[in-house]
């Protein structure tokens, strides 16, 4: 299950980013949470030992050293506790969140979690007293002070001596050391986390040329469907009206056991179908016998669906398709590429998304020239999912599958888009955006404002989006 990788993927990012109770959360071994804790332990004495390393060596240096001044001192324990209080300001959100999110089933993690915070938050009010003592001390140093001290304390020039430290040159070390180990954990889970859910680079002029053509359209959820009125999602009845009306559409694909394309959300059918069947469990054969919603409308193919959206050679080019992958179990490496396959033979427009991450790297090692999504939400807070586990959540949520599938968009929901891995990933980092399921004019052009393209449901806009 894709469930499992991108558990993984968060235990091997666990203590880089998303929050505390994430990283514990996603540890489940005692081994796992030596691994976290020695990772972030190594990442602080590293910084703290290079600081330390800068104002040692001139101790014993046999020429006149350069110490830094007191205002560069007073900055680097301003920094220091600058990346301190991000780190208490984050240990609180996340203790808000855990209170506020997690359900009754959870509450022996929850208790768990809570007193891990409660220690962090503890070490973290330690070390901010330790650094308001050194930063009283740092103002009283100046440098001739130092330079005065340490003259006077060699003995001959020409031989080596040891320079017998003052209790200011302590303090100097301690300062650099306390500056350094925390902003060197924070500026190492940054990178970290920074890691993870970086995208691929925007630096390929076809793929950013592919961009732009997704991002002209809008896209019908499943279709142009009403299923109240005899258009069912997914259906063929369904695309072929939202590609006569000039939109784009998003298709959930799934693998027969006969290893056929179909076009269907569930891989349950009883919601449907009114079938206890399962897709990836029946043969393309059984799938046309069964009927969308009481109507005459069949399960189509995927190869249905790219007709219709097919170019003839004449007149203008049909929207493009956003492509779902609905793995289930580890059928993703064989669906993804039949989907290709199936796309090769076909005049369409398309882009490929998936909740699972293992398609996505399936598509940068194998077609790296098919635009790629990583789809994904605030499972932290959605209840209607019950196979994710608090580290999954948290793993997902983060976009930690990143890591190996480097995509070119994250597709999110649009309620949860001000995500802060979400705007890391796209602001900072350059990732495209496509929310999901706009029901309204009003968010559809808040969106398309924001640069991102918008999938949506339940009401009929115009064709083309706002973004040139």
């Amino acid at each position: 299950m894709f469930g499992r990788f991108i558990k993984n993927t968060a235990v091997k990012a666990a203590g880089l980013a998303i929050t505390q109770y994430a990283a514990k959360a996603a540890l489940h071994s005692e081994t796992g949470k030596r691994l976290m804790s020695s990772a972030a332990t190594n990442v602080a004495k590293l910084a703290g030992n290079f600081a330390k390393q800068q104002v040692v060596s001139g101790f014993n240096n046999r020429i006149k050293y350069a110490l830094p001044s007191s205002e560069s001192l007073q900055t680097s324990v301003a920094n220091a506790q600058s990346a301190l209080r991000a780190a208490q300001t984050s240990v609180q959100n996340a203790q808000a969140h855990l209170q506020s999110n997690l359900a009754e089933r959870f509450s022996r993690q929850k208790v768990k979690l809570s007193k891990e915070l409660d220690k962090t938050a503890q070490s973290l009010e330690e070390m901010e007293e330790n650094l308001i003592d050194h930063q009283e001390t740092a103002t009283e140093i100046t440098v001739q002070d130092n330079a005065d001290q340490l003259a006077a304390a060699y003995i001959d020039a020409s031989s080596d001596i040891a320079v017998v430290p003052t209790k200011q040159s302590k303090t100097l070390r301690k300062v650099a050391i306390a500056s350094g180990v925390v902003a060197g954990t924070a500026l190492g889970l940054a990178a970290f986390s920074a890691y993870s859910i970086a995208p691929r680079k925007q630096n390929d002029c076809l793929l950013l040329e592919r961009w732009h053509e997704i991002a002209r359209h809008r896209y019908a959820h499943r279709g142009l469907f009403n299923n109240e009125a005899d258009i069912p999602e997914n259906s063929l009845l369904a695309f072929r009206a939202a590609c006569q009306k000039g939109f784009g559409s998003e298709v959930d694909v799934h693998l027969t056991v006969d290893k056929k394309l179909v076009v269907i959300h569930d891989s349950a059918l009883d919601r449907l179908c009114g079938v206890q069947k399962i897709v990836e469990e029946s043969t393309l054969g059984e799938l046309r016998g069964l009927r969308l919603l009481g109507t005459d409308e069949q399960i189509p193919t995927l190869e249905e669906v790219l007709e219709t959206y097919s170019w003839s050679g004449a007149g203008d080019l049909p929207a493009p398709l956003i492509i779902e992958v609905k793995t289930r179990q580890n059928n993703a490496e064989e669906l993804t590429a039949q989907v290709m396959k199936a796309l090769d033979i076909r005049p369409v427009r398309a882009c490929i998304e998936s909740f699972d991450p293992r398609v996505l790297k399936w598509l940068r090692q194998n077609r790296p020239a098919m635009l790629r999504g990583q789809l994904s939400e605030n499972f932290l807070v959605d209840r209607k999912i019950s196979h994710m586990n608090i580290a999954t959540r948290a793993g997902a949520t983060a976009l930690f599958g990143n890591s190996v599938g480097r995509p070119d968009f994250i597709a999110y929901k649009f309620e949860d888009r001000k995500n802060p891995f979400v705007k890391l990933a796209c602001d900072t980092m350059g990732a495209h955006l496509i929310t999901w399921i706009i029901k309204n004019e009003e968010d559809m052009i808040a969106s398309e404002l924001e640069g991102a393209p918008v999938i949506f449901e339940g009401f009929i806009p115009e064709p083309k989006s706002l973004i040139n």
